[in-house]
């Protein structure tokens, strides 16, 4: 490996580049250096499904119990459904504990999930969404920014819940 900061390749099985590496950084007032990886994927277009946007559209429809929630299917490398939050009554700014503590948004969340799972080719149908994979499409809802900027929000729901950092 390099002198610190200088990017490095390692070998995966087969001699394949796995990640390119950054030894020895130092964060002011950190008692350890770290390790930083940088990882890229190539062509992360259609990864799973062979098409960035796999129903050929920029919004679908999900249809659930609550009605239908406009969403953004997307497979850059991890198929995603960008669910509109306000369809689903979600402002972006949730925490773990209100999603968790509330197991009809659970399951209208998972009924969108499976929905998208079947469009974007990932399962034959919603009601095997979960047998193909309870992993992905991730789920993302999105709202305008709190802000009332520019921007949007929203929490990522990798395998049907919250990440640990909305807590």
């Amino acid at each position: 490996m390099g002198a610190p900061g200088t990017p490095a390749r390692t070998a995966a099985r087969g001699g394949r580049p796995a990640a390119a590496l950054r030894s020895a950084e130092s964060v002011a007032g950190a008692p350890l250096r770290r390790l930083t990886a940088a990882c890229a994927a190539r062509a992360p277009a259609g990864a799973v499904t062979g098409a960035l946007l796999p129903t050929g559209r920029p919004v679908d429809v999900l249809e659930t119990s609550r009605g239908g929630i406009r969403a953004s299917l997307v497979d850059a490398a991890n198929p995603t459904a960008l669910l509109w939050g306000p369809d689903l009554g979600l402002a972006g700014d949730e925490s773990t504990h209100r999603v968790d503590g509330d197991p009809r948004l659970l399951a209208v969340l998972g009924e969108a999930r499976a929905h998208a799972s079947a469009l974007m080719g990932i399962a034959p149908d919603a009601a095997d969404a979960d047998r193909v994979s309870r992993a992905i499409p991730k789920l993302v809802w999105t709202a305008p920014a709190a802000d009332g900027g520019d921007g949007i929000q929203g929490p990522c729901c990798p395998w049907g819940a919250p990440t640990p950092r909305w807590r």
